[in-house]
């Protein structure tokens, strides 16, 4: 599965092999790697939605959502902002609100550490 096979239409995603996901709020930004799909939606103004990244596999399942944290500046809004792939260990990073990297297993998204990058 490849980036360009994928298609976004406001908040459905539509994987190469006919399965689609739709979720609560639009589709910002997603990742195709290891056989997964990462997926960073849109946190509406007004609306405290800070678990807004999951994996879907192959068939479009979601395999996982970012576990619910309490937001490291005592923030309640903390929403993840970016997404990319870690070159070296192809681990998962998270950019959030708060100007924090996270770095989270893909398989299953486990967070394994936490930068402040600002």
């Amino acid at each position: 599965m490849k980036d360009n096979e994928i298609k976004i239409i406001g908040n459905c995603i539509m994987l190469p092999n006919g399965k689609s996901q739709v979720f609560v709020h639009s589709i910002e930004e997603y990742k195709v790697h290891r056989g997964m799909v990462f997926v960073l939606l849109t946190s509406p103004a007004k609306e405290v939605f800070n678990e807004n990244v999951y994996a879907l596999n192959e068939q479009g399942e979601i395999v996982w959502q970012i576990e619910k944290m309490a937001c490291p500046d005592g923030l309640k809004d903390c929403p993840f902002t970016g997404i990319n792939i870690e070159p070296k260990t192809g681990n998962l990073w998270l950019y959030n609100w708060s100007g924090y990297l996270y770095t989270v297993v893909p398989e299953t998204g486990q967070i394994l550490d936490r930068v402040f990058t600002k």
